[in-house]
């Protein structure tokens, strides 16, 4: 998605990711990524 605001677009980006196989009890299951990036408008 790309949110316009003013002079400077900015696009936002979410991804969610399931582990299958982590290690022990300890390890990664799920794993949730924000990325924001500002861009330019075309």
């Amino acid at each position: 998605m790309i949110f316009p605001g003013g002079r400077l677009a900015v696009k936002i980006q979410i991804a969610l990711q399931y582990m299958v196989l982590h290690p022990a009890e300890s390890g990664q299951e799920w794993n949730l990524q924000v990325q924001v990036t500002p861009s330019s408008q075309n």
